[in-house]
């Protein structure tokens, strides 16, 4: 069905994609010559469209087809071929899969020495990059190597090193869960807290209740004794107004703080842990349904980092929840932490802190919406800006994140949702903020609070 929508809407670089995925459903089904045939259209789709990162897997399918023919020397011209683009690509992850795909033919061609070369360079950059399905695989097949060659001491220490391996992988079901338990204590510690102020602000309507009851036998009391009660009495009644409106006043007031409270921590873990989680869990049930062990790889790699930031992302709200005062001090050690990963995945970019507080709190609403739209404007500089420097510098009265990128022209992007959601962030706990940017020189966001920290 896919085919036919593609080939009839002309939709180019789905067609690729489908082929490429057709034809390993049916070498994962044992009929070798019809995979062959669909990614040999890959192949050519990629090849007479230019698209540079397909054409490496195309190949390598290629490879693995023509060597389950035995055509080993052909097999070896599409790993040549696409050896050529991984050396463009300078990637070291691409670069041991392709290693590892060059092992796959030699272990064919049962030529288990010159596997074992390239298996073990593939192993090597698959464990420098974190390629985790790799270097499970390459650790397996290293064993049956060995194992082939009647070295069976080393066989035996590989295959217990892909035990352990293995074991450490299935870790990762584990600390999800553990996330998820995490989540689920702090909304009930939450839900706990609100329990009590309700149950204090029913202590306060009760106690007024009483105190009703006894103004109203003592104002019938006074009535009847004597008329100078009356004065006592429109004291007593002007009295009882005023606290009632006092007791109203600070209900309201309880109810819509437990109100926003709630609606922050429950914005906070749905928008930046539950969503993730979720997209955690679906992706993995997806797993299921791939037969491509390249694509398998790739989103475990891709799910095991994400599953790290989320973990992030949670230590992050609760440092946040569980604080009701942030110093800045502490603030600006969280910022630095954040800008870290950056550093590691944007070697390009210089990014900097700068630091010239010497006093000063921040509530913990103000230091999650100033966190949050700090990170927000770092992931658009870098996505988007291609900065080569970006600096941050906090104050005691202000906020600046600026970069040397290619700047952009608001007027042709007056509701981006990045920025209105940080505009709206900051807005909501009363501090100003400002972006200008300039096409070719840069772009600034400022955040500001005034002469003085707000207590």
């Amino acid at each position: 069905m896919a085919i036919n929508l593609a080939e009839t809407h002309q939709l180019t670089s789905a067609k690729e994609k489908i082929y490429n995925n057709y034809g390993t459903l049916f070498f994962e089904a044992g009929q070798v010559d019809s995979a062959l045939h669909y990614h040999t259209k890959s192949y050519t789709i990629s090849k007479e469209n230019n698209f540079v990162q397909a054409i490496p897997y195309s190949l390598n399918n290629l490879a693995v087809d023509y060597s389950a023919q035995k055509k080993f020397a052909r097999a070896m011209e599409m790993l040549d071929e696409s050896d050529a683009y991984r050396k463009q690509e300078n990637n070291d992850l691409n670069w041991a899969d392709n290693l590892a795909y060059r092992a796959d033919v030699y272990y064919d061609m049962e030529k288990f020495d010159s596997a074992l070369v390239y298996y073990q360079k593939s192993l090597a950059l698959a464990k420098k990059t974190n390629f985790t399905n790799l270097i499970k695989f390459c650790l397996g097949r290293i064993s049956n190597c060995y194992e082939k060659t009647k070295d069976i001491t080393q066989a035996l220490n590989y295959l217990r090193q892909a035990q352990r391996f293995t074991d450490s992988i299935q870790s990762v079901e584990k600390s999800i869960a553990v996330a998820q338990l995490q989540v689920a204590y702090d909304a009930a510690k939450k839900d706990k807290e609100i329990a009590e102020n309700k149950q204090q602000i029913q202590a306060a309507e009760i106690l007024a209740a009483r105190q009703n009851s006894r103004l109203t036998k003592l104002i019938i009391g006074i009535i009847v004794a004597i008329a100078l009660i009356v004065f006592i009495y429109s004291y007593q009644k002007s009295k009882r107004r005023k606290l009632e409106q006092e007791i109203i006043l600070e209900k309201s007031t309880a109810e819509n703080k437990i109100h926003k409270e709630k609606l922050r921590i429950a914005r906070d873990l749905h928008d930046n842990i539950g969503s993730q989680l979720t997209y955690v869990i679906s992706s993995l049930d997806n797993l299921n349904y791939l037969q491509n062990n390249e694509l398998k790889t790739e989103r475990l790699n891709q799910l095991g980092q994400f599953t790290r930031n989320t973990m992030n992302e949670l230590r992050e709200t609760i440092w946040t929840i569980q604080a009701e005062e942030v110093p800045l001090s502490e603030f600006c050690t969280k910022v630095a932490q954040l800008i870290q990963p950056f550093k590691s995945n944007y070697p390009s970019t210089q990014i900097s802190l700068k630091s010239t507080t010497s006093s000063g709190i921040l509530t913990s609403i103000q230091a999650v919406n100033c966190f949050r739209t700090i990170q927000e404007a770092i992931n658009n500089a870098l996505k988007y800006a291609q900065p080569s420097q970006l600096d941050i510098v906090i104050t005691d009265n202000s906020i600046t994140i600026s970069d040397n990128g290619i700047g952009f022209d608001k007027k042709l992007n007056p509701s981006g949702k990045g920025l209105q959601n940080m505009q709206t962030r900051i807005q909501e706990i009363g501090f100003t903020f400002a972006l200008t940017s300039t096409i070719g020189e840069g772009t600034q966001v400022q955040i500001g609070w005034g002469h003085k920290m707000p207590s």
